[in-house]
């Protein structure tokens, strides 16, 4: 008997996903902590009927720690990402659901410095109790500090000037570069202000020890399934993957997701001894070790 493997377009597998009816996952309340760190970025993908324009997906991650010896880890992570609105809102009612807000003493926002990053600073002053603190992530800082001097050593000068709090020494050294390269001048003052604009939030990042993983984060989330091979996305797949691609970092059941759609939840499982199985005589033939008992299959049918 010869068998033929069929494979399933890809025109069948879009439109299976577009389809889809993906249930909610169940909410789960953690053990509340007395920090929750959040951390943000943004990514832009490309789309399709939009006239060439890509769209931003913002994206947030929340953990309440990093454990770990030589592998890290974020503790209790959860990942969101939308460039839909009310995006702000689902996050809110993860962390309101998952933990005690009352009970929380600090929410860390972490991130480049975008104006939509900083907003978070009120959205998430939950309540009086409650301290938002905001750092830069050292990725950005560094970069800034990397991109004014172009040299490791003049790099570990200027960033001693920023997170040892001296403005002072930080302009007159960044004076001296540009009188020294002055074809440098545009990138060196653009970089300048990006620090001194973010100066208070650098302070943060070393006065309370934090670390932001956020850019892998983001490469792993986001931008290995949306920007690493050319294709562009309608919305209404982008939106639908989005969800589906965050089912899987966040580590839930995607199969069961969806097929509690077809299950109403009540299983009928049918009695062999009194059915009557007549109709499989014909496995006889083809049923290795099949004799003269009835070929009795388990049948449960979800309905």
């Amino acid at each position: 008997m010869e068998y033929k493997i069929k494979y399933l377009s890809r025109q069948t597998v879009r439109n299976i996903i577009l389809d889809a009816k993906i249930s909610t996952p169940e909410k789960v309340e953690l053990e509340t902590p007395n920090t929750i760190y959040l951390i943000a970025d943004e990514k832009w993908a490309p789309t399709q009927n939009n006239n060439g324009n890509k769209v931003m997906i913002k994206s947030i991650v929340i953990f309440d720690s990093i454990k770990g010896n030589k592998r890290k880890f974020l503790n209790n992570k959860k990942i969101f990402a939308s460039f839909e609105n009310g995006f702000l809102d689902e996050v809110l009612d993860y962390l309101y659901y998952t933990y005690d807000m009352d009970k929380i003493k600090s929410i860390v926002i972490m991130g480049d410095g975008a104006k939509w990053i900083k907003s978070l600073i009120s959205h998430f002053k939950v309540n009086n109790n409650t301290n938002v603190i905001f750092a830069l992530d050292k990725f950005h800082f560094k970069q800034a500090i990397h991109h004014i001097c172009l040299n490791k050593n003049l790099e570990d000068v200027l960033a001693s000037y920023v997170i040892n709090d001296n403005k002072i020494n930080f302009k007159n050294f960044t004076k001296e570069l540009k009188d020294s390269f002055p074809h440098r001048n545009e990138t060196i003052d653009k970089k300048k202000e990006y620090i001194l604009n973010n100066w208070n939030y650098i302070q943060n990042l070393y006065k309370y020890k934090l670390s932001c993983p956020m850019e892998s984060q983001i490469s792993h989330n986001l931008a290995y399934l949306l920007t690493s091979r050319p294709k562009g996305y309608s919305f209404k797949m982008l939106s639908k993957i989005l969800k589906i691609r965050l089912l899987y970092k966040n580590k839930e059941n995607i199969k069961l997701l969806y097929l509690n759609n077809f299950n109403k939840n009540k299983i009928i499982e049918y009695n062999q001894e009194r059915l009557n199985f007549d109709i499989y005589d014909n496995y006889k033939q083809i049923i290795p070790g099949y004799k003269n008992k009835l070929y009795t299959p388990n049948i449960i049918n979800y309905i």
